[in-house]
């Protein structure tokens, strides 16, 4: 059989030829049309406070990661936290385990958490339950260790106070420590000033200085017998206290958040804004002129350009300003050092910047040739 034949053949089974490409296409049209359409949300959980060399951290040695995302997939998928998620949420425990999916985020300790479903009110509620349930059947029995750590410090803490006082109401004295430092330094002053009274022949300052001396020295003996027991009951204070500092800093660090994102693409595309580039004016460091002044680059004189209030800027090579920048430059002793000797002086600002703008434009021919702008 020649071409020609096959051509004869094939035209004369066109409808099969045509047809099942169109109903491969319909097929698959209505299968993409029918089907519902899905959500999807996707969770950060972190745990740099469980994760690490440290001893006292949850999971150590070079497998922490592995071990902390094993164990974190595992909570995912087990019976218990479904129940609760789907108890929290209201979604079939079914559901729930087709939706979840669990990551890892390259060899780092951190997870990414996403849930499919079709019902987009139920994504991100059930992503968060999730996360919440996953980690307090993980570290909850820790969680509760550490929270009765800090209500036996707290506790010891408050007894040791308690006798702290009682020792003082039946004692008598308050803060006998400091007392006792005080009395110390009295003594000394007073010596000081007893030896001066000498010196100088005062014998009634002497006589007062004496009597002082020896009331210092009676309270001084009163206290002394007394600081080792109160001592002792601040000791035992201030190891409470510091108990449950320790306590406390291990149930309020930081631990695993879970994170939930859904950011739309549109959103994303909105926030970025391109930045400033070269034909700009003004520059974005340099404020607008404010109304009446003009800020083109033509000259400040420019009658015809700048008549008053700003007006849109005309177009490059316009013959408005292309007859004033020609006038301009026609003039004598108007240079380029010369326009910026004033602009230095303060004689006009925008004039100056303004001739420097028109200066170095390259729109006019005889302006590229100008060796100054060189």
């Amino acid at each position: 059989m020649e071409i020609v034949d096959y051509l004869r053949i094939a035209r004369r089974r066109l409808w099969v030829l045509l047809g099942v490409p169109l109903a491969a296409a319909l097929a698959v049209g209505l299968f993409i049309g029918l089907s519902p359409q899905r959500y999807t949300a996707t969770g950060y959980v972190a745990a740099p406070a469980l994760v690490g060399g440290a001893a006292s951290q949850q999971y150590t040695g070079t497998q922490a990661a592995s071990q902390f995302v094993a164990a974190f997939k595992a909570a995912v998928t087990s019976p218990r936290v479904l129940d609760q998620v789907a108890a929290d949420t209201g979604v079939a425990t079914g559901a729930l385990r087709d939706g979840l999916a669990v990551a890892q985020v390259g060899a780092s300790s951190q997870l990414t958490l996403t849930y499919t479903a079709a019902q987009r009110a139920t994504v991100e509620p059930v992503l968060t339950a999730t996360a919440r349930r996953a980690l307090d059947f993980l570290f909850s029995s820790q969680v509760n260790i550490a929270t009765e750590q800090v209500q036996a410090a707290s506790a010891d803490v408050t007894s040791a106070t308690a006798a702290i006082a009682d020792w003082e109401k039946a004692n008598k004295v308050s803060q006998p420590d400091k007392l006792y430092q005080a009395t110390l330094t009295e003594i000394a002053n007073l010596r000081q000033q007893k030896l001066s009274m000498e010196a100088v022949g005062n014998s009634r300052a002497v006589a007062a200085a004496t009597s002082a001396l020896d009331a210092a020295q009676k309270r001084l003996d009163a206290l002394g017998p007394k600081l080792p027991d109160y001592q002792s009951l601040l000791a035992q204070r201030d190891a409470a206290t510091s108990a449950l500092s320790q306590a406390r800093q291990g149930l309020q660090g930081p631990g695993p958040r879970p994170r939930p994102r859904i950011r739309p693409r549109w959103r994303a595309w909105a926030t970025s804004a391109p930045s400033p580039g070269y034909g700009h004016w003004p520059p974005p460091s340099r404020p607008r002129p404010p109304p009446g002044s003009c800020w083109r680059s033509c000259s400040s004189s420019c009658s015809n350009c700048c008549p008053g209030a700003p007006s849109p800027r005309p177009p490059p090579g316009s013959p408005r300003c292309s007859r004033e920048r020609r006038e301009r430059a026609s003039e004598p002793g108007d240079t380029v050092s010369e326009r910026v000797g004033a602009a230095a002086s303060g004689r006009s600002r925008s004039a100056g910047f303004a001739g420097w703008r028109r200066k170095t434009s390259p729109s006019a021919p005889h302006e590229r040739a100008n060796p100054e702008i060189r």
